[in-house]
């Protein structure tokens, strides 16, 4: 039976919605967590775990759960997963109240394990769901689908920071109620979802236009060592989102003097400029520039943790104005290598990845040990050491685009060639 079209706007909304929240609800937590936790006496090592460990295990749910959804089970494993967030979200809020400082640790990694998967259950149903419900438009329900999925990052630590003083103007406790406010937010959505949004056991995935890509093409591809000179620069340029993430409220607090209410806000920059640039590199990308997408990333992140350094020699630019402009700056080098990179690693992730990496390892250990400073000085130098060699490999391997195209789009059995003879096609 056919749905009426009244309702397939109210699922498709629906599933925007879902996938909006989905992505705000990993970053509201970054405008309130790090500067409190600290305050309680956690160290920034633990910090960033809780910090990353939401990425993790919305990239462990990406590779093991998502995979096993089936056409039939979409809808389920998609209101599986809201329930999951939108609960997680409303329990990390108990995580504020007065609880020894162990017990409060181990129930923030509680409660952000569950929060990412659920976050992967949801990602991954969203462009099927809405393709099925508008299949002659396709394309423009996938890409609507993308930009939520951006705007949902975009506007997580701002609005956890709205919330936190609204609960302040209204006399509820400003640590918890963003969670908990959030968090039957997406409860409502689920209601919505499984009222509106039709069965999909009779969908079929080759609506979406994807071809599969066999494990043993994929391994035998990315086995190339040219290949991963030129992806570490653009791994490190995406550890920097995960660096962000901690280090920043810190900073911003400590050393620009932002009060914790207003903390999120120092995010809309740098997630402004990654969406804003996104229209740019994806185009230059489609459009067979990829050497210059890569280029642009890793120059524009190394120059970006650079001139963050500059206020240790420089201290009139410790001010609020310079952080502000120069935190734009790593949000456009890490659109251009997102753009460029996830077109050969969407298997695996690599976003996730770098977001993992960067909270925990440089956020929550590094920075531990160095100032913050120090901790951009070292991760731009090495961004500058791995990025000189992949920019002349780059060159050296001339049409880039078209071998990692023909590898990831074939269906053949005969496209397992090596990134050199492909390049040579």
């Amino acid at each position: 039976m056919a749905y009426p079209s009244w309702m397939r706007r109210i699922a498709f909304v629906t599933c925007l919605l879902a996938v909006l929240c989905e992505a705000a609800n990993i970053t509201v937590v970054v405008a309130l967590f790090p500067t409190y936790a600290l305050d309680l006496g956690l160290n920034e090592m633990q910090v960033g775990l809780v910090i990353g460990m939401a990425d993790f295990s919305t990239l462990l749910g990406q590779m093991t759960i998502a995979p096993v959804i089936t056409a039939p089970t979409r809808k389920f494993f998609f209101a599986i997963g809201i329930l999951i967030s939108g609960t997680s979200l409303i329990l990390f809020g108990f995580t504020t109240k007065e609880l020894d400082l162990n017990a409060f640790f181990a129930l923030c990694l509680c409660c952000r394990v569950p929060m990412g998967i659920g976050a992967s259950l949801v990602l991954v149903g969203t462009v099927p769901m809405v393709i099925q419900l508008y299949p002659e438009k396709a394309a423009l329900a996938s890409s609507t689908a993308q930009i939520f999925l951006g705007l949902g990052g975009l506007i997580g630590a701002p609005l956890g920071s709205a919330l936190s003083a609204l609960a302040t103007k209204v006399g509820f406790d400003r640590t918890s109620f963003p969670y908990y406010s959030f968090g039957v937010f997406q409860l409502c959505i689920l209601i919505s979802s499984v009222i509106f949004i039709p069965p999909t056991k009779d969908y079929d995935d080759s609506a979406t236009g994807k071809k599969s890509v066999s494990k043993q093409q994929f391994y035998s591809f990315i086995a190339h060592k040219n290949l991963w000179f030129i992806l570490m620069p653009l791994l490190l340029v995406l550890v920097s989102t995960g660096f962000a993430n901690v280090g920043y409220p810190i900073y911003f607090e400590d050393t620009i003097g932002v009060d914790s209410v207003n903390i999120g806000y120092i995010f809309v920059p740098l997630m402004s400029f990654y969406g804003i640039s996104s229209l740019l590199w994806g185009y230059l990308t489609q459009h067979g520039n990829v050497r210059v997408v890569v280029a642009s990333a890793i120059v524009l992140g190394a120059l970006g943790l650079l001139l963050f350094v500059l206020p240790a020699g420089f201290p009139s630019l410790e001010n609020l104005p310079y952080a502000l402009s120069v935190s734009g700056l790593p949000g456009i080098a890490c659109s251009a290598a997102f753009n460029s990179a996830h077109l050969v690693f969407e298997k695996v992730a690599e976003f996730n990845g770098g977001r993992i990496i960067g909270a925990f390892l440089i956020g929550g250990v590094i920075l531990q040990q160095l100032d913050f400073y120090f901790t951009c000085l070292l991760q731009a130098c090495l961004s500058i050491f791995f990025g000189i060699i992949a920019i002349w490999q780059l060159w050296k391997m001339g049409l880039f685009r078209k071998s990692y195209y023909t590898l990831i789009q074939t269906q053949s059995s005969d496209c397992e060639v090596s990134l050199i003879e492909d390049r040579k096609l």
